[in-house]
């Protein structure tokens, strides 16, 4: 691997890791969720820590496994003909979400109009 590679890699994680750290929703969720399942007769510090690293470790695990299963398909779908697949796929649903909204809104407006 070239240096400059490395260099980009290694900016994009610590750039990622900043985000990471930094980030007030997970400190919320954090806050939000452990205390419910803190045990008042034992050592808080240790549980939390024991918690921390469990959903850390989870969490590390998880994305891992969706950042290999992501560099896998960026293989497949560079091919024109899959790419082509998934965009009419993606638009189909898009349709299918626009005109069932725009059919529970006559619905909601002819149930208006007849009470």
């Amino acid at each position: 691997m070239s240096n400059r590679i490395m260099l980009k890699g290694r900016h994009l994680f610590l750039q990622s890791l900043m985000v990471g750290l930094t980030n007030p929703k997970m400190l919320a969720f954090l806050i939000a969720l452990f205390p419910l399942f803190l045990n008042p007769g034992k050592s808080i510090a240790g549980q939390l820590a024991t918690m921390t690293g469990t959903f850390m470790a989870l969490s590390f695990l998880a994305l891992s496994c969706f950042a290999l299963v992501a560099s896998q398909f960026t293989k497949l779908i560079r091919q024109p003909a899959i790419l082509g697949r998934i965009n009419r796929v993606i638009a189909l649903i898009f349709f299918t979400f626009g005109a069932s909204l725009i059919l529970a809104g006559l619905n909601q407006f002819q149930n208006s109009l007849f009470q």
